[in-house]
């Protein structure tokens, strides 16, 4: 608009409205949407007492044009302002993707190291026989597997740990079950290279060195009760604890000394009995507990360990024997 002097502020929140400053040189004016011209003499300008009134007077002439730049400037400011508005969501969301990738990137790249380096490293000698020992350690506390074993001639079967071993004679009529070697106490803090033997006869060998009728009982019987019957056999039997054969009587029991325990049958003995009291020849099949001593490989056997009753009844091994008998069944 000419001749008219305006300063437009503009916010997001207020309007432009038209400045209503009087004319104060001629101009063109808008009135009901059609231009009056107004003329105006010499007489009727107002007179300056100098130079620099006039310069103020019409200077809003002279303002006209920058007004016209700076609402443009500012239309352009109001749409930059929107733009970015616009534009900071979508920042903000590309730079947390852009994070994420980036820890992302960070996460892999900290373990392709680690199983790198536990692919490329070998095992030093001391972490090579620590492996060894607990490999060691690891089998000597496995579980033996159950086997089992059939023998037509004896008519009967039973089973037996892997880590017990199975020799019989040329006709079967005596099996021999034998444990790994082991170190037997003998007392008083020795030893001494040793298996624990279960020996099955056919029926009761005459002159047994072990049972005989010298043989004195040197504990009371012990009842063990058969896991899996069949129809010809006994339920329960017995095992009863034989000192050695030297021992002239009965009064001399209190020796500690058990060589081995033989499966009874329904005969039962108390401490201190001779097993010639009664019938156990009768007893078929035959069969008998002992730990035998042997050389350091065990390729021979010197004759029974003589050991304390405590230590002869709580034996592993012969738990385990225990174990192997009351498995067998009798056809």
């Amino acid at each position: 608009m000419k001749g008219s002097s305006k300063k437009i502020e503009v916010t997001e929140t207020d309007s432009v409205e038209p400045d209503e400053s009087p004319v104060t040189s001629a101009s063109e004016t808008v009135i009901n949407d059609e231009k009056v011209e107004v003329k105006r003499t010499a007489d009727d300008m107002p007179k300056a007492d100098s130079a620099e009134e006039l310069k103020v007077e019409i200077a809003p002439e002279a303002t006209d044009k920058p007004a016209a730049v700076e609402s443009e400037n500012t239309s352009k400011k109001l749409s930059k302002s929107k733009f970015k508005g616009k534009l900071q969501p979508i920042l903000i969301i590309l730079f947390c993707i852009v994070n994420v990738g980036i820890l992302a990137a960070t996460n892999v790249m900290m373990r392709i190291p680690k199983k790198q380096a536990s692919i490329v490293s070998l095992p030093t000698t001391d972490s090579s026989k620590q492996q060894v020992a607990t490999t060691t350690a690891t089998k000597a506390t496995e579980k033996p597997v159950t086997k089992h074993y059939t023998s037509d001639a004896l008519k009967l079967d039973f089973d037996y740990p892997s880590d017990w071993r199975i020799t019989s004679n040329p006709d079967s009529t005596v099996i021999t079950i034998s444990s790994a070697q082991f170190d037997a106490d003998q007392g008083g803090g020795s030893t001494t290279p040793a298996r624990a033997e279960i020996t099955i006869y056919a029926k009761y060998p005459e002159n047994n060195p072990d049972v005989n009728n010298d043989s004195i009982v040197g504990a009371n019987s012990e009842s063990l009760t058969y896991k899996s019957p069949t129809k010809v056999q006994r339920k329960v039997t017995n095992l009863t604890y034989i000192l050695p054969s030297t021992l002239p009587s009965a009064i001399e029991v209190a020796s500690d000394n058990l060589t081995s325990a033989f499966v009874s049958g329904n005969l039962v003995y108390k401490t201190g009995d001779q097993v010639n009291a009664k019938t156990y020849k009768r007893v078929n099949p035959f069969i008998i507990f002992e730990v035998n001593a042997c050389d350091s490989l065990c390729t021979e056997t010197q004759g029974v360990v003589p050991m304390a009753v405590d230590t002869f009844q709580n034996l592993d091994y012969f738990k385990t024997a225990k174990d192997i008998i009351a498995s067998m069944r009798f056809n």
